[in-house]
């Protein structure tokens, strides 16, 4: 497109060079079921790098909530009911694995950490 259009015509139309520091980050789990047909094929496989990103631990999962949500340490109300939370999520993902229609309810990260900032800002609620 660059090598027929000049820079004004390309500004005319709207068009924008992007930053050379622009990259795209995409996430996807592999099909893991032969029955199914694959998402992506060999061809557009040979165009990604690929790099296996293991769950964080609970641990990990408290530790990042308590520090993004600046929940104080030790034991104080909120820190209670996010390690009650944190049970419960384990219970759920627990059951989820045997039973496929429990996975809508798990919570992910970002929505613990939605729950996390509520429980700084209403620590009583």
């Amino acid at each position: 497109l660059i090598r027929f259009t000049s820079p004004d015509e390309l500004t005319q139309r709207r068009v924008h060079r992007v930053h050379p520091a622009f990259r795209v980050v995409a996430t996807a789990e592999p099909t893991v079921r032969a029955t199914t047909k694959p998402w992506c094929t060999s061809e557009l496989l040979t165009l990604f790098n690929f790099h296996h990103v293991r769950a964080a631990t609970r641990a990990e999962t408290e530790d990042i909530v308590r520090s993004v949500c600046r929940l104080p340490d030790g034991r104080s109300e909120a820190m209670r009911l996010l390690k009650v939370l944190l049970n419960f999520v384990d219970k759920v993902k627990e059951l989820a694995v045997k039973e496929v229609v429990l996975e809508p309810a798990v919570l992910s990260l970002r929505q613990l950490i939605h729950i996390g900032r509520r429980l700084s800002h209403y620590p009583k609620d």
